[in-house]
């Protein structure tokens, strides 16, 4: 991680925001405005594209909120988009492929633009007892 907060790194949650992120940097930092709630995107890349994820760096406690996200990616005029996914907890980032392919998007190497990535996110609180 090559920052702790930046500006832009700040979000409100159900509103979409753009994100801008160098896959080099394999991990952005985000949280809500008036909140210590930290999120993670995380990017690892592979031959063939990268994958991305998002997660709710999660306190130790049984009571802990739900969140889900969305991401869209645009490219030549066409949208992807992935989710809403309920977002996994975690209390530590791994930067592992995630065995189960939904819970990451993926981005094949052909809607990339170099090293930078341009994504939609979309972070939402769930209501307790809402499926995702």
């Amino acid at each position: 991680v090559s920052h702790l907060l930046k500006p832009d790194c700040f979000f409100t949650f159900g509103e979409s925001k753009n994100v801008r992120m160098h896959v080099s940097d394999k991990s952005l930092v985000l949280t809500t405005f008036g909140t210590s709630l930290l999120f993670v995107m995380q990017c690892i890349r592979e031959p063939n594209g990268v994958y991305v994820m998002v997660s709710f760096v999660a306190p130790l406690a049984p009571e802990v909120e739900k969140f889900s996200y969305r991401l869209s990616h645009s490219f030549n005029g066409k949208t992807h988009t992935h989710g809403p996914l309920e977002m996994k907890n975690v209390l530590k980032v791994s930067f592992q492929i995630p065995q189960e392919k939904k819970d990451a998007m993926f981005l094949s190497n052909r809607f990339l633009r170099g090293d930078l990535m341009e994504l939609e996110l979309c972070i939402e609180e769930v209501e307790p007892g809402v499926v995702v």
